[in-house]
């Protein structure tokens, strides 16, 4: 202040940078937290269509994408890109990438609209359980030769054979 009482240019032009600052600064906070709601939404569709290929191997990719959408679209986003990875003919991860808008304004550059775009990555795990009935275990510790062939086929006596090894 001057000593009439009148505040000085330098401090009007700091107090606005101040604020202008801190303006910024809140919609940044708010790009950052749309940001983690893309991730979490990107996160769960890549979760959804992992679940369909762990359930179905043989699943079409659109019954994928189709799973990965809705979860997207669930958690406020929408699913811009999918990519099922393979080793041979088997799934093995679900690539996605998810936009989510933020909406804000600025004092200078006014209303603003921004796509905040994530990606994230799911793994696909198999597993197989045979019924305690399904197996029937063979002991052949110290058997050797045609001893250990005998103890295996008795061991299989009352099993029906089906063609192919499937029993």
């Amino acid at each position: 202040m001057s000593q009439r009482g009148q505040i000085t240019i330098a401090a009007v032009g700091g107090l606005t940078a101040v604020m202008l600052g801190t303006v910024v600064l809140l919609h940044l906070s708010r790009i950052a937290s749309g940001g983690a709601a893309a991730q979490t939404a990107a996160d769960m569709a890549a979760l959804a269509g992992a679940r369909v290929l762990a359930g179905d191997p043989s699943a079409p990719p659109s019954a994928v994408r189709r799973a990965a959408a809705s979860s997207a679209r669930v958690n406020g986003a929408r699913l811009t890109g999918l990519e099922i990875e393979r080793t041979g003919t088997v799934a093995t991860a679900v690539d996605v990438t998810v936009s989510s808008e933020v909406d804000g304004s600025l004092p200078v550059a006014g209303p603003r609209h921004d796509a905040v775009v994530e990606t994230a990555r799911a793994g696909v795990a198999y597993t197989a359980a045979l019924s305690a009935g399904a197996f029937r275990p063979v002991d052949l510790h110290g058997a050797r030769g045609p001893l250990a062939a005998v103890a295996a086929a008795e061991a299989q006596v009352g099993w029906p054979y089906i063609w192919g090894g499937e029993s």
